[in-house]
């Protein structure tokens, strides 16, 4: 059985904006049951940006001698435990039925909700802190999937924290929120000087003061519904600027020059 186990904030954020989980220190010292399910974990998976934050946790491997599989497509600077690499989705999806059970997606808010989203996950656990973080990553990321829950198991435990269990039969009734190929989004671009009229190399402008409107983009969206990016996505600021997600993908310059 794949479970998903995360705390967040009351408002529904993994870690806050800079990706620290900080609000957390002080609930280290309640149990809300974390040995027993760890006690039932017989192999991990995780994203390639958790794992790094792991390693810089602590010296001991926390998974001890578990099977870890990390989705990532470059080698791994440091190998602690079983860790092993596995360079799409659909290969770790794959892998699956041959980890010793359970499995336990740690971390990583967009895997956890991408294996939800497609129907594997047979049990989330949520943790609940008393807090507000306003903004941050949220555990769900916007978009991906929409859905009624079961009713869940209610466990309450000290310093307002409360644990919600959802056990399902079938989480691929969620319906997966997805934009079509090709369909236009708002500007990724937020001033244009002066845009040439193609083709090339006549660079005709049109009218209206040689000001072309902002430029809407098609964007090919999750590989038509399939999967991760084509591309990894830059490590700064991966979803704010834009450009670093253009630089990612690549970009051909006129070839006229500046204007």
């Amino acid at each position: 059985m794949l479970q998903g186990l995360m705390a967040m904030s009351l408002d529904g954020y993994a870690a806050d904006k800079d990706g620290s989980v900080a609000f957390l220190d002080r609930y280290n010292t309640v149990d809300f049951g974390f040995e027993s399910f760890f006690a039932g974990i017989g192999s991990v998976v995780m994203g390639r940006r958790t794992y790094d934050d792991i390693l810089g946790m602590s010296e001991v491997w926390l998974y001890r001698e578990r099977p870890t599989l990390v989705l990532t497509s470059s080698p791994l600077t440091e190998v602690r435990g079983n860790a092993e690499t596995v360079a799409s989705l659909d290969a770790l999806i794959a892998r699956l039925p041959d980890l010793p059970q359970d499995v336990w997606v740690v971390g990583g808010c967009a895997l956890q909700a991408e294996l939800f989203a497609r129907g594997l996950i047979r049990r989330l656990s949520l943790s609940i802190v008393p807090v507000l973080l306003g903004e941050g990553i949220l555990v769900f990321p916007r978009g991906l999937v929409a859905g009624d829950l079961p009713e869940p198991r209610v466990v309450q435990h000290d310093l307002g924290l409360v644990s919600l269990i959802y056990d399902f039969e079938d989480s691929s009734a969620f319906k997966r929120l997805e934009r079509r190929a090709g369909e236009g989004v708002c500007a990724l671009v937020f001033g244009v000087a002066c845009v040439a009229f193609d083709p090339f190399p006549f660079h005709l402008m049109p009218g209206l003061g040689g000001v072309e409107a902002l430029p809407e983009f098609g964007v090919f969206h999750r590989l038509f519904g399939g999967g991760f990016p084509t591309v990894a996505l830059p490590p700064v600021n991966p979803l704010g600027e834009p450009v670093h997600h253009i630089d990612a993908v690549g970009h051909e310059g006129d070839g006229a020059g500046p204007l």
